[in-house]
């Protein structure tokens, strides 16, 4: 009945899922402005599962598909309408930087950008998630391999699938559809066909967000520049403040935050593990309140909470490893493994010495007073709730054969006919005749018309073998004071004290007392799941705060990889692990404890933290800018908007879980609501008033320059060389050149550029010539990626000259140039075209001149 009830709970739940799909799917097509843009991304994202549950199901062999595997539905919305975002507010960008190239190099700048942004993300992310795969929870790592997977897959398709996606709508459809047409006919008709291509003479203006970050809230907010008249002409001049005014809301920011963040450790450090059993529903449901009604009103039924310790005897081991002669899956709830049972006590058991060993075990373990006394094990103590704490059946046995006369013969050393139940030889027909018989009057929890059958047929196993009945294992269960709610520090440790007090008796079992053949190995310590939820607990705390650790250093090593910059890593990493300290304190203001949902999501903030912050960061490390505050103003320009939209549709899709009725849905929803809101927060506030303090920088324009060193020319710079020197785009530019003559009295130099068609002499000012490391530059890192990318795309001679530019200087980005111009001296006469076509003849072609 249960299983049916939960099943249509969840039927529910699933419908909400549903509607969170609507809800991304509108905002999707507002935001995108094509109902056919939005449908063909929606597809995209839940199409990844296909090959997530490919991956999952034949490559990682697991059959377990659980409840926490299907919030990976959010998880993967949120993450693929981000990269959407990221991917078209990149195209745009590309389109207003770059308005009058062709389609194709549009579309290969956009890839650039944005494909390293979202495999920073993507990577980040999914490492976060595979720390869930050192878990040993089968439901958390799985959950951990799940979600790595369906991000793999999501950037692939965003990569791959998308680009041609938006290629096709630009060719077809084009940026006059609407939200309301276009859906089943295409909007242009086969004679408009083809790639939009910009006016000359006509520019594209950014949106009203772009705007508002760049002209309102990045001034006011972040920087403070606009505060007061004489602090915003300073800004608009292009001027620096000086003193304590130069940025003086970051620092406000950064004070604040850092209380904040104070209060959050504090309350952090109070997170308590969660001793309840997770509930599916909530505290007012009727199958939540059942458990607690019957141990209050029902107390001499047996209480679903109490700890009832279960020894027993014949189970030689669990052979995990062979389930049906395959392999068990650790995942699959059917494959329990094989027994292997203890095959000498059907003959031991008999034995009368081995009788006195069980009499006498039964006994100590109710009010035995030894060094691990009954009380320290919290045996519960006879009286009128409880008659029988301890169920053993040798003493039931031994009561039954004393009523019956049973024969009793045989004596020995430390041995009398009053210490053993019946002669070894009569034991099988007696315990034959003992089942079979009604249940005695003077038994403690005697009700009538039971059997001793009935009684014991929980405690008692045998199975048929060639017609013969053989006994396979016994139990030996006491009842304890606590229940599962019991401490799991304190839990453990009794469960040590049993343990021990087992191994004790265990021991005495060849002591000349009892005189055993063998001892009794095949014996060990088991409950109804309080132990394990003990161990579950404990585990559960090291492996969430492992999970943080190992997730936050792989993010910082895939960020520094991607970034090549480990002082911007470090910034991202310390603003994520704010975060986490945020969502342990957001627990414990909500009265919550530690528990499996609030362990997983400790390790999944990081990823889910990890997106907004990285876009940033590659934003900020792409801009074209010299100073670390116009960079953060042109990050805020460029990413912004994609970090906001990005956020509300990952919190509209996770507002439905708020309504569902399974209180693990709904926990998840308000722990995500926060996570997203939080890192939305720290992304757009904290960490850019830390990179508007604190980001890397270049050094000054025109340092570093001497003849004969390796220069390296940027991508922006190289396209509008070779756009100059060959207008039909034939020709070929190494983006490494070299500088020849140095002229400091003119503040010019002489670069040496290798073309296709020979050797090309261009004089740049000196003044565009800066550093290429930056500040926490990876130089090493960048030196050797840079290397291996131009072993694997051109002729292997060339290597050894692009390692050599790893000490280069760089010919400043064409965005620079025209921004630079009016501070060189001498340079007011040659405003204009930066290059000149060369008018001449290959053959006699010698110089160009910048």
């Amino acid at each position: 009945m249960f299983a049916l009830y939960a099943e249509a709970k969840l039927a529910e739940a699933y419908l909400w899922v549903s509607a969170s799909f609507l809800f991304v799917l509108f905002y999707l097509t507002v935001q995108t402005g094509s109902f056919v843009l939005a449908f063909l991304g929606m597809v995209m994202i839940l199409l990844n599962f296909i090959p997530a549950i490919f991956i999952y199901r034949f490559i990682f062999q697991f059959t377990y598909f659980g409840v926490l595997n299907m919030l990976g539905v959010f998880i993967i919305l949120g993450i693929g309408v981000d990269d959407i975002f990221v991917f078209l507010d990149t195209w745009n960008a590309i389109n207003f930087e770059h308005p009058h190239e062709p389609f194709h190099e549009k579309m290969k700048h956009t890839l650039q950008h944005a494909g390293k942004a979202m495999a920073t993300t993507s990577a980040s992310t999914a490492f976060s998630f595979l720390a869930n795969a050192t878990s040993s929870f089968p439901a958390v790592y799985t959950f951990g391999i799940f979600c790595a997977s369906l991000i793999i897959c999501n950037f692939c398709s965003v990569t791959i699938v998308w680009p041609r996606v938006v290629a096709a709508w630009e060719y077809y459809i084009g940026e006059s559809a609407t939200w309301y047409t276009c859906y089943c006919f295409p909007c242009k008709s086969r004679s408009e066909w083809g790639y939009p291509e910009q006016e000359e003479g006509a520019e594209p203006t950014p949106g009203k967000v772009e705007l508002f970050f760049r002209d309102y809230y990045y001034p006011y907010f972040i920087d403070g520049a606009y505060m007061n008249a004489a602090l915003k002409k300073n800004m608009e001049d292009g001027r620096d403040v000086p003193g304590a005014m130069k940025s003086l809301a970051s620092k406000l920011i950064i004070f604040f935050f850092s209380i904040y963040i104070l209060v959050t450790i504090i309350y952090a450090a109070q997170l308590r593990p969660d001793p309840d059993v997770p509930n599916l529903f909530p505290d007012s449901d009727n199958y939540v309140n059942f458990g607690p009604t019957q141990a209050d009103y029902f107390a001499r039924q047996d209480n679903p909470f109490r700890i009832n310790v279960q020894i027993p005897f014949g189970i030689k081991n669990l052979d995990q490893n062979d389930c049906d002669g395959r392999t068990c899956d650790p995942t699959d709830p059917e494959d329990l493994g094989t027994i292997e049972w203890d095959e000498t006590i059907y003959t031991t058991y008999q034995d009368e010495y081995v009788q006195k060993w069980f009499l006498d075990f039964c006994a100590d373990m109710e009010s035995g007073t030894g060094s691990i006394s009954a009380s320290k094990r919290r045996v519960y103590q006879a009286d009128s709730i409880i008659t029988r704490p301890v169920r053993c059946f040798f003493q039931s046995f031994k009561a039954w054969c004393d009523e019956n006369n049973c024969p009793r013969t045989r004596v020995g050393p430390a041995l009398e006919t009053d210490d053993y139940i019946v002669d070894a030889d009569w034991y099988v027909v007696m315990v034959s005749a003992f089942l079979d018989d009604d249940q005695s009057p003077s038994e403690p929890d005697y009700q009538a018309g039971n059997t001793n059958q009935d009684v014991w047929a929980d405690y008692i196993f045998a199975e048929d073998v060639f017609g013969t009945r053989v006994l396979r294992f016994i139990i030996i269960e006491a009842a304890l004071t606590e229940e599962i709610t019991y401490p799991f520090e304190d839990g453990i440790v009794l469960y040590e004290n049993w343990e021990d007090w087992l191994e004790s008796w265990t021991a005495r079992s060849t002591q000349f007392v009892y005189n055993f053949q063998t001892n009794l190995d095949y014996a060990f310590v088991s409950d109804t799941g309080a132990f394990a939820y003990f161990y579950l607990q404990e585990a559960i705390i090291a492996e969430a705060f492992t999970g943080i650790a190992l997730s936050l250093f792989l993010a910082f090593c895939v960020m520094s990889i991607a970034t090549g910059n480990w002082l911007i890593s470090l910034m991202a990493t310390t603003t994520i692990a704010t975060m986490v300290i945020g969502v342990i304190a957001f627990t414990v203001w909500n009265g919550w404890k530690l528990g499996v949902i609030e362990a997983v999501i400790y390790v999944m903030v990081v990823g889910m933290s990890v997106d907004y912050t990285v876009h940033l960061s590659d934003a900020y490390l792409e801009s074209k800018k010299k100073t670390r505050r116009d960079r953060t103003r042109d990050m805020l320009f460029k990413m912004g908007v994609s970090v906001v939209s990005g956020a509300i549709s990952t919190l509209g899709s996770s507002c439905f879980l708020l309504a569902t009725y399974i209180i693990f849905f709904r926990k998840f929803g308000t722990f995500i609501l926060f996570v997203i809101s939080q890192s939305l927060v720290y992304s757009l506030v904290f960490f850019t008033a830390l990179l508007n303090l604190m980001g890397p920088e270049f050094p000054e324009f025109g340092v570093g320059i001497a003849p004969k060193q390796w220069v390296y020319m940027s991508d922006d710079l190289l396209a509008y060389i070779k756009r100059v020197l060959s207008p039909d785009g034939k020709l070929i530019v190494d983006q490494v050149a070299r500088s020849l003559e140095v002229f400091e009295d003119q503040r010019k130099v002489i670069v040496s550029v290798t073309t296709s068609k020979g050797r090309q002499l261009v004089m740049v000012p000196l003044d565009l010539i800066r550093i290429r490391t930056q500040d926490g530059d990876l130089d090493f890192f960048n030196d050797i990626l840079r290397t291996c990318w131009r072993a694997w795309s051109r002729r292997s001679e060339e290597v050894t000259k692009w390692y050599r530019s790893k000490d280069t200087v760089v010919l400043a980005d064409i965005h620079d140039i025209l921004t630079d111009t009016n501070t060189v001296p001498g340079f007011e006469a040659e405003r204009g075209p930066l290059l000149r076509a060369p008018s001449h003849t290959r053959e006699d072609a010698k110089d160009t001149e910048v």
